[in-house]
């Protein structure tokens, strides 16, 4: 992780690579109690009765490491972010001598987000503005979420709302805003918020470096070479930073000896490459398939002195998977683990993908076993491609080994996950099974797909048991009454329903 702090020094919260969740040792207490809180979370009925009652019949043992892997776990988990927020406040009632960290809160915040909780999320705010624990990723998550799903207005009155909580809007803040909207690869809008406020607020080589990743993340290698130069012309001189945006920007578009090249250039001008330079060259060369070229930089790398990290790994396995050599890839994350270096999310994914890919079950299943037995948390994205693979393989002891798994480690499977198994169980036969499945889902206060519920009235209606479905409705009416669901799930109300619950929707 220190590593990769060089690259993304200057540039908060990157969003090059995905949201990190943050890993504290264990050691202090085990996994299984991580496990059991948040499974008490997740199986709560939600709205009632309330959860603080619940809690307290738990013996739960609070410190801080525990809250925040509670935390990390229901936010990987995709929990209901408004159970959560009671279990977040409950902790410091039960334990005032406890203070929540700047990343518990920033956890939170971004829990609330993503279910457009806006109020509750601005709530927060207030909450760590009077804790003196506002940070510039809290205000990031806030604005981003801004310009994913409102309009362009809006998420200029949002930023002059944080002007509330900042103190003052300056170079820092701006370069949130910036980044809000390069975050969602809304260029045109980041372009028109630099032109219209930079002489307010001023610039910085962040600034530039900035809309340098924006203009790189949406494809557009002209438009970053322009603004290289650009940023040059106003007296900003690149940085590693800088470079590594460009080295990317030229590996994905398949330039790799141009890549190669910029990184001479970069030594000659004293700027020494870094870890993620080469990381970034091994993925370049895996989209060219080059895998020798890829090892031969590698050990030149462990022949330098250089110490390979997780995602110098994860950049190697990729590129042999890439080029269709999956058991080079699986020797890899073996190399990786005897030289002690810990096999993360993407080592796995990237694993599963290339499997998946060439339908090598065994290898599949293995792998799989290889995740459970090690207790790691399967990301959403991991659970959706394994689920869909075992459905489609017929693999339905795996479907159901892991559904039993997410649930087992205090997860909510993906509203994705969820809706394959239930097609499939209904195609099956099994109408009990996938019934429970959907209901499960509800219980835990989640919005079950749309297209779950149709197959589920289909198949009943073709078994002529459709009046089984009438609980399933109302829980689905009391959900909705409480926590407003997105259009996927509210067409299955009724016209008038829609229109009394359309004011709850932010």
């Amino acid at each position: 992780m220190m590593k990769m702090k060089i690259f993304t020094k200057g540039i908060s919260n990157s969003f090059l690579t995905s949201y990190l969740v943050k890993s504290y040792s264990e050691l202090c207490f085990p996994s299984s109690e991580i496990d059991r809180i948040c499974k008490i979370i997740n199986d709560h009925s939600f709205p009632h009765p309330t959860m603080e009652s619940t809690l307290r019949q738990k013996n739960i043992q609070l410190s801080t490491p525990l809250i925040e892997n509670v935390l990390g776990r229901l936010f990987t988990g995709h929990a209901n972010g408004l159970k959560v927020l009671h279990f977040f406040h409950w902790t410091i009632q039960q334990s005032p001598s406890l203070e929540h960290t700047t990343w518990a809160y920033e956890r939170m915040l971004h829990m609330l987000i993503r279910m457009r909780a806006f109020d509750k999320a601005w709530e927060l705010l207030e909450e760590m503005y009077v804790k003196k624990k506002i940070t510039h990723k809290a205000l990031s998550i806030v604005l981003s979420a801004y310009a994913r799903r409102k309009s362009f207005d809006e998420t200029l009155e949002a930023f002059e709302r944080v002007g509330n909580f900042v103190g003052e809007l300056n170079t820092d803040a701006f370069n949130v805003l910036l980044k809000a909207f390069c975050s969602n690869r809304n260029m045109k809008q980041a372009r028109a918020v630099f032109n219209k406020m930079h002489h307010r607020f001023g610039a910085n080589r962040q600034t530039f470096n900035i809309l340098l990743l924006g203009f790189k993340e949406s494809g557009n290698a002209v438009a970053v070479e322009v603004f290289f130069r650009e940023m040059q012309r106003r007296g900003f001189d690149p940085d590693i930073v800088t470079y590594n945006i460009v080295v990317d920007a030229l590996c994905k578009k398949r330039r790799i000896d141009d890549a190669f090249e910029l990184v001479e250039v970069i030594k000659r001008k004293g700027c020494r490459p870094n870890i993620w330079t080469y990381t970034t060259l091994i993925h370049g060369l895996g989209i060219v398939k080059n895998k020798n070229r890829a090892c031969e930089l590698f050990a030149e790398l462990k022949s330098s002195g250089f110490e390979p990290d997780t995602a110098l790994y994860n950049a190697l396995i990729c590129c042999f998977c890439k080029a269709g050599d999956v058991k080079w890839g699986l020797r890899s994350m073996k190399e990786m683990e005897k030289e002690g270096v810990g096999c993360d999310n993407v080592t796995y994914h990237t694993l599963l993908s290339a499997l998946t890919n060439l339908r090598k079950e065994d290898g599949v299943c293995e792998l799989f076993g290889r995740m459970v037995a090690r207790d790691h948390v399967l990301t959403s994205a991991t659970a959706i491609m394994l689920m869909k693979f075992f459905c489609s393989s017929g693999l339905h002891d795996k479907a159901f080994q892991l559904w039993d798994y997410v649930l087992r480690k205090g997860c909510c499977p993906h509203g994705h996950v969820s809706n394959l198994l239930i097609t499939e169980l209904c195609y099956r036969g099994k109408l009990e099974e996938a019934y429970n499945c959907f209901a499960e889902i509800l219980g835990k206060g989640l919005h079950p797909y749309k297209q779950s519920f149709d197959i589920l009235q289909k198949f009943y209606r073709e078994a002529r048991r459709e009046n089984q479905l009438s609980q399933l409705e109302e829980k689905m009416r009391q959900l909705q009454s409480c926590l407003p669901a997105s259009e996927e799930y509210v067409s299955v109300l009724s016209e008038s329903e829609k229109q009394h619950y359309a004011s709850w929707r932010c």
